[in-house]
């Protein structure tokens, strides 16, 4: 009984542990994953400000090497950008809707600034939410100027955010049951064996109670059931010599008695 009992407690309390960390990343993509995922566009977008604003210069951005890790960093986080000069010459294009992103940067310049939200804004640049009237979806952009006078628009799409949280709510929902039914399994196999040596010691308990002795815990644990157990036959055996002792004592001062009694 004792067993079946810790075994259900050890099995019921990893269920209730996994269920209760599945529930709270569940929640935690509800509350924050949005966020996240903006503050996370935010610095995609600064890092390629800071990048060109390195390499600003003619010569610079002209070179292979700017071009291709240009490149590679408009790929990797799905940047479309256009950079002018002063004279509104095209001095890096994306290879997407170039004119679209020349006449928006160049409306932004002169102040045509279409209805936003603006999410950071410093001397040198804006980072603003954008609504695209074509396609209705929303974009991430960031404008302003470079240190050499160049004027630049980084933009970028911004997926669903409710739709990604759904999904990855339903991906981790479902992972969740696997991992609540699992962890069970195996907390109620991996219990049975700490439990067992328990139930072992108990037995073993009862049986010196009742002053027999030959009862051996035989387990080899190396833990503190081990020693428990290993402490437990010393103990039995200290026992077994001290009740021997004392009927070897008893029956000598019975003797001494009887002797006593014949000598009276």
């Amino acid at each position: 009984m004792k067993q079946q009992s810790i075994r259900k407690q050890f099995a019921i309390t990893t269920i209730v542990l996994v269920a209760a960390i599945v529930l709270i990343c569940l929640l935690a993509n509800v509350l924050f994953l949005d966020q996240f995922y903006i503050s996370n566009k935010k610095d995609n977008l600064i890092e390629t400000y800071q990048f060109l604003n390195e390499n600003s210069s003619l010569d610079k951005m002209s070179s292979e090497q700017f071009i291709i890790e240009m490149e590679k960093k408009c790929n990797r986080y799905n940047l479309n950008p256009i950079v002018l000069s002063q004279n509104g010459i095209s001095i890096l294009s994306s290879t997407i809707a170039t004119e679209a992103l020349q006449n928006k940067l160049i409306q932004y310049r002169w102040g045509l600034v279409p209805s936003r939200e603006v999410l950071e804004e410093t001397s040198r640049y804006v980072i603003q939410m954008t609504l695209d009237s074509r396609t209705k979806s929303s974009n991430m952009e960031m404008w302003g100027q470079l240190d050499n006078g160049y004027f630049f628009l980084l933009t970028t799409p911004i997926e669903s955010i409710e739709e990604s949280v759904e999904i990855a709510n339903r991906f981790l929902g479902a992972i969740g049951i696997v991992a609540v039914i699992l962890g069970g399994i195996i907390a109620w196999i991996y219990s049975g064996k700490i439990t067992g040596p328990i139930l072992g010691l108990a037995q073993l308990s009862e049986k010196i109670t009742q002053l027999d002795f030959e009862a051996q815990y035989s387990g080899n644990e190396k833990n503190e059931i081990g020693i428990l157990g290993n402490n437990m036959n010393s103990l039995s055996a200290s026992l077994k010599q001290t009740i021997s002792e004392l009927k070897t004592a008893n029956i000598e001062l019975q003797q001494d008695i009887q002797k006593k009694e014949e000598i009276d």
